[in-house]
C-alpha cells in the first residue's frame, strides 16, 4: 500500500503542472464565451474535463490515506 502511494505522489508533480494548464485554459475559455450552454457542447471541453477531474480525484484519494 506504501509503495502505491509513493508511485502516485511521485508522478503527481509532473502530472500537476499539465493539469493545472488544463484548468486554466478551462477557466478562462468558460469565463469568456458567449454562451455556457454551447460551451459545454464542444469536444474539447470535455476532454479538458476528462483530463482535470481524474487527478483531482486521485489527489483527493491520496489524501484520505495518508
Amino acid at each position: 500500500m506504501y509503495s502505491r502511494v509513493y508511485l502516485i505522489s511521485s508522478l503527481f508533480p509532473p502530472l500537476s503542472l499539465v493539469t493545472q494548464f488544463f484548468v486554466v485554459d478551462f477557466l478562462f475559455n468558460w469565463f469568456v464565451c458567449h454562451s455556457t450552454f454551447a460551451y459545454f457542447l464542444e469536444p474539447l471541453v470535455w476532454i479538458d474535463l476528462l483530463t482535470i477531474v481524474p487527478v483531482y480525484i486521485t489527489l483527493a484519494q491520496v489524501a484520505s490515506l495518508t
